[in-house]
């Protein structure tokens, strides 16, 4: 409850550059609280304003598929941002992503990526079949990833 205190204070003691940084900071944290407002809750979550330069706003991703989700929501997002901050002039969404983020690495370690047994042989078949060495050994690598994934590492011989 003190820092709470003490950070409102922060303006009114600061010299200007500092009061000006730590208004910026609370306009960014108010466009990320519109923006989760305003967005789906699976895609607000992998959103991070950033930087507000030449009437475009940057929103940090942590992978290229939430990226591709919010350019579909990006002209709608403009106009409800415009509506929220009218004394803030977006007119772009400057959309990067950002990996390696905290987030999309605790994301990742909950997925758990399987393949099923039926899929494993038809990977095996396309093997047989491919005419590139190097794509039929990739294959090959990914049916034993799943066949060892799902019956045990005994009996992943039958990949080779």
């Amino acid at each position: 409850m003190h820092s709470q205190t003490t950070f409102r204070r922060i303006p009114q003691t600061t010299p200007p550059s500092l009061s000006r940084l730590v208004q910026r900071a609370k306009l960014l944290r108010s466009i990320a609280l519109a923006i989760r407002e305003f967005l789906p809750g699976s895609l607000a979550n992998h959103c991070q304003p950033g930087n507000i330069s030449d009437y475009t706003l940057s929103i940090y991703v942590n992978s290229p598929a939430w990226a591709t989700r919010l350019r579909f929501f990006s002209p709608e997002l403009i106009k409800f941002l415009q509506t929220r901050f009218r004394t803030m002039d977006i007119r772009h969404i400057r959309i990067a992503v950002k990996p390696g983020s905290a987030e999309q690495s605790a994301l990742d370690s909950e997925l758990q990526y399987s393949i099923s047994q039926e899929n494993a042989q038809i990977l095996l078949q396309a093997a047989a079949t491919a005419h590139s060495p190097r794509l039929s050994a990739a294959l090959r690598r990914l049916a034993k990833h799943a066949l060892t994934q799902t019956r045990g590492k005994s009996n992943s011989s039958d990949c080779r």
